[in-house]
């Protein structure tokens, strides 16, 4: 008796495992019922790989497939993808009206339609594909929750409107053949998978936008860090601190502060100029020979340096510009001195106008435009030597 019985619950788990591994229990026209109890095969169904998804063989989630595309096109191709959500829904809230029309499962599929039907009317109302981006927020607040909700919980009823909804129980099935409360149960795994399929979707133009942002942002993050004003280290600190204030969203604590930073901070367009150190090249009025532009040591006590984003993808810093105020020290004719004036920054270049004691004024310049100059010197000098 004891061999019989081992017997027996080893021939159940063999004919169990194949579902239990995850193959997907579809009942086929020559095998209406699978062998195993029916109540597991709808739990097997009911994984993500299974009724509804893309592997499902059914002609209406091969629809829905064709519909929206894969997930290539759905980042590529925002506005098809859209329109092929607003089809979709359109496409299961007809399948949930025919079938609550059936004397199977009657009140669950009324409820099923009727939520679908508030989805479609939402959809049809609220999402146009003249903004994807507006649309994909759209259309993912139209598409409730509710049928992730029927998906993770299958073997216990959810609230969707008009009634609770179970997708997998024990289903009532006639001794033999074809069990239609099976199937029924098998469809509203289906509707519940496609919905949610749908809804992630629908997702996926908002993350799409959410990437683009982010590869953006990261970009410009790398421009900063790398092109323009070189930052010493206090002018890192204010320049931070400013950020926080300017370019960072907060929300209030506890005590009703903003101390809550949400999501990252914007990237500056802007930076503050402080006791910045640097070496140029200064010519003084009174020269009569390029080269006498003397090295010079100047320090920009105070100034703003700004500039707008552009280019490819708006990650590029365009029309760099900015003012400061400097001081310049430099061993002229007349002696070592200090000169001070404005200075203008213009790109990659800075050129400034000083003014020191005797009424002597001078033209200070950067290393990079210095380097400029005596590049196109040097290109003149040989042209004219070729001249004979």
């Amino acid at each position: 008796m004891r061999r019989t019985l081992c017997f027996v619950i080893f021939a159940s788990w063999l004919a169990a495992a194949p579902a239990i591994s995850g193959e997907c229990p579809f009942p086929t026209p020559a095998l209406p019922r699978p062998n195993i109890p029916l109540k597991l095969a709808l739990e097997v169904l009911a994984q993500d790989h299974c009724a509804g998804s893309a592997a499902d063989p059914s002609d209406l989630a091969k629809k829905i497939g064709e519909l929206i595309g894969n997930d290539k096109q759905s980042v590529d191709e925002p506005e098809r993808l859209l329109v092929g959500v607003k089809s979709s829904v359109a496409l299961l809230s007809a399948f949930a009206k025919e079938r609550a029309a059936s004397q199977t499962l009657s009140p669950e599929w009324m409820a099923v339609y009727h939520a679908l039907l508030e989805t479609e009317n939402h959809v049809d109302h609220d999402v146009t594909t003249d903004k994807p981006d507006a649309a994909a927020e759209a259309l993912d607040n139209a598409i409730p929750k509710t049928w992730g909700n029927l998906i993770a919980n299958p073997g216990h009823p959810v609230d969707i409107g008009m009634a609770k909804v179970q997708l997998v129980a024990n289903p009532s099935c006639p001794a033999a053949g074809a069990c239609p409360e099976f199937e029924s149960r098998i469809d509203l795994i289906r509707v519940a998978r496609s919905m949610e399929r749908l809804r992630l979707a629908a997702q996926s133009v908002t993350l799409r936008k959410g990437l683009v942002i982010a590869q953006r942002e990261n970009k410009r993050w790398n421009a900063y860090r790398t092109e323009g004003q070189h930052q010493y280290f206090w002018e890192v600190l204010l320049n931070s601190e400013v950020m926080k204030q300017e370019n960072c969203v907060r929300k209030p604590d506890a005590n009703g502060q903003d101390k809550i930073y949400i999501g990252f901070c914007q990237v500056p367009t802007s930076q503050w100029i402080l006791l910045h150190p640097d070496a140029a090249f200064q010519w003084v009025h009174g020269a009569t020979k390029t080269s006498e532009l003397k090295p010079a040591f100047i320090i920009e006590t105070v100034g703003f340096y700004r500039w707008d984003w552009g280019g490819d993808g708006f990650a590029a810093k365009m029309n760099e510009r900015g003012i400061s105020l400097f001081a310049a020290y430099a061993d002229s004719d007349s002696g070592k001195r200090w000169s001070y004036g404005p200075m203008l920054h213009i790109g990659d270049y800075n050129l400034g106008l000083t003014h020191s004691a005797g009424n002597s004024w001078g033209i200070t310049v950067n290393l990079k435009l210095a380097g400029r100059y005596f590049d196109a010197r040097d290109k003149y000098m040989e042209v004219l030597k070729k001249i004979p």
